[in-house]
């Protein structure tokens, strides 16, 4: 490997570095808010058995 290969990785690597921390931090908070959205969208959906068995008098 030639030195301006090892200055090249050695550049991408701490690009990389930087970058890593916002970019993982972004996708954790996307899937937690994703997964929130599904949970309370699938609690609001299901019929609760109360105001079924009101409907049904």
């Amino acid at each position: 490997m030639t030195l301006r290969q090892q200055l090249l990785l050695k550049r991408a690597l701490r690009n990389l570095r930087t970058w890593a921390p916002p970019i993982s931090i972004g996708v954790i908070l996307g899937v937690g808010i994703y997964f929130a959205s599904q949970h309370f969208d699938r609690a609001n959906a299901a019929p609760q058995p109360a105001a079924i068995a009101s409907q049904a008098s």
